[in-house]
């Protein structure tokens, strides 16, 4: 079963002007990271028991950047929390969602 949403991430061109533009709603203060193996730089900042996380692609063939290419900045992923990954993903595969398992990560869903 899914507990709750762990964080939600959002692509944007440029992670400073992003991190303003959500200071303005009130959030914050944001941790900034490069995640180099996700060509990305990002900043999280909580809301609640979540994280909102910005993500700037650092290069344009990364999956944050097709992503930015092809549909612009705004909602980018989100990832939920389980009490067992497993089961969870039986459940889902039985219920006819694909799920995708690259770089042995622990399971991402497709569209």
């Amino acid at each position: 079963m899914l507990n709750r949403i762990h964080h939600i991430n959002f692509v944007v061109h440029d992670l400073d002007q992003g991190i303003n533009l959500y200071e303005k709603l009130g959030l914050g203060p944001f941790l900034k990271d490069t995640l180099k193996k996700r060509d990305a730089l990002t900043a999280r900042t909580r809301i609640g028991d979540s994280w909102l996380v910005l993500v700037q692609p650092t290069d344009a063939q990364g999956a944050p950047g097709r992503h930015l290419a092809e549909h612009g900045e705004g909602f980018f992923l989100i990832s939920f929390e389980t009490d067992d990954l497993n089961e969870e993903k039986s459940r889902l595969s039985g219920a006819g969602v694909k799920i995708d398992t690259p770089n042995k990560s622990p399971g991402r869903l497709k569209r």
